[in-house]
């Protein structure tokens, strides 16, 4: 059997079907699929394995299992799990997001206006509560990982781009200048982007 231990994948899925409904207006596909999308979001709010679940105090999806690597920095050497990044991830709650605002434009198209109402509401605490815990204002930029290791809320690391460049951005308009910039100035190369920071003590070059 599978093991299904990520907390990104099922949430990019919204954004893979959306960019496909975009491009080929295939209406049938996503209808079939609604029930099981809905499902998705609803185990996600009542929590599933690995950690995965809302915390209902600030409606952020969380994650985390003890030995396991949940998140697409998913190096593990033996027992080794090199970035476990639990607790609140940036790209996980810019994914949640905009799974959440996809749900309920499809709700509304599908449904009527009323039935998206569930997920704008999951969606608006989602960002207001992102907008008031992620920002960095000391770094003007974006925190990678709140409520989890210390460590790893303060490194800087380009997950936080998904929180702009996804179709529905979870961040407030005046920080996304800051945090391109950051990106830009810090992580960007001539092959993509690197994945910590140069100035942490923990960055290899090579």
């Amino acid at each position: 059997e599978g093991l299904y231990h990520t907390a990104d994948a099922t949430l990019w899925f919204f954004h893979a079907l959306d960019r496909y409904l975009t491009f080929t207006g295939d209406e049938d596909t996503v209808s079939t699929l609604l029930p099981k999308l809905e499902e998705i979001v609803e185990k996600h709010v009542a929590g599933t394995k690995f950690g995965i679940g809302v915390d209902p105090f600030d409606g952020l999806l969380k994650q985390g299992a003890e030995g396991y690597q949940l998140t697409w920095m998913d190096a593990k050497v033996g027992d080794w799990v090199v970035t476990p990044r639990r607790g609140k991830a940036v790209e996980i709650n810019a994914l949640w997001y905009n799974a959440l605002r996809i749900m309920q434009a499809w709700q509304q198209r599908f449904k009527g206006e009323a039935a998206g109402a569930r997920y704008a509401e999951l969606a608006e605490r989602a960002r207001e509560s992102f907008n008031r815990r992620f920002w960095n204002e000391s770094q003007m930029c974006l925190y990678d990982v709140i409520d989890g290791d210390a460590i790893d809320t303060v490194r800087l690391r380009p997950n936080q781009i998904f929180a702009v460049s996804l179709t529905h951005p979870v961040l407030d308009m005046k920080y996304w200048r800051p945090v391109v910039s950051k990106v830009q100035d810090e992580l960007l190369t001539p092959v993509g982007l690197r994945t910590l920071g140069p100035r942490d003590p923990d960055y290899k070059p090579r």
